[in-house]
């Protein structure tokens, strides 16, 4: 996260105008909330990361919406997000639960999570910071799902007197999959909350 700020100059200098009043911007603060944005989008896409096909799954279709945003301003070859799209793909024929397929028969493991998290977390800031093809507020509509699962479970362990890193089995999928839907159900929930947001996002940008 580090060099991605101080190496390759991508950071959150500027919130837009998320209260009416003019750009929040972020000042000498920019490096710092940079850094701690980056490790909260990696947190939370390893968090997410405890059902067959849902971490990739969900970095697949905000990667897939951020590469249309730079497709309409004809910027797509100057990113490597096809080739990331097309791997994870095909990474998922073999990690998503089908009618053909009962189970994974390959996992990402903590390596694959937390790259999926930093690349997501760079591609938000480059394309709302950089390249300005969307607003701030639209990456985090576009990676809302995670997000709020991490934030929410955090909160709920301190409220609990825990600390916010312990492990337990209190995220959206485990919550999902003790009220009874199977784990290709709870995958297409989560998916398709996903999509909505996502959707309100990019209709909240147009």
């Amino acid at each position: 996260a580090s060099i991605m700020v101080y190496g390759a100059d991508i950071r959150l200098d500027n919130f837009g105008n998320l209260f009416g009043f003019g750009d929040v911007t972020t000042g000498i603060l920019a490096a710092p909330i940079t850094v701690f944005a980056v490790l909260g989008v990696i947190n939370a896409m390893n968090m997410l990361d405890g059902v067959d096909g849902l971490a990739g799954g969900v970095a697949l279709i905000a990667l897939l919406i951020f590469s249309a945003f730079v497709a309409a301003i004809g910027q797509l070859h100057e990113t490597l997000l096809l080739p990331l799209v097309a791997v994870i793909a095909g990474f998922m024929l073999f990690n998503l639960r089908t009618p053909w397929r009962s189970q994974a028969t390959v996992f990402m493991g903590d390596a694959g999570s937390v790259l999926l998290g930093f690349a997501l977390a760079w591609y938000a800031v480059n394309l709302a910071q950089v390249r300005e093809v969307f607003t701030p507020i639209t990456a985090i509509w576009i990676l809302a799902v995670p997000l709020m699962d991490t934030t929410a479970l955090m909160i709920r362990r301190v409220l609990k007197g825990r600390s916010p890193f312990s492990a337990d089995r209190e995220h959206l999928h485990h919550i999902l999959q003790r009220a009874g839907f199977t784990p290709v159900q709870t995958v297409a929930i989560v998916y398709g909350l996903t999509i909505l947001l996502a959707a309100i996002g990019v209709a909240g940008w147009w």
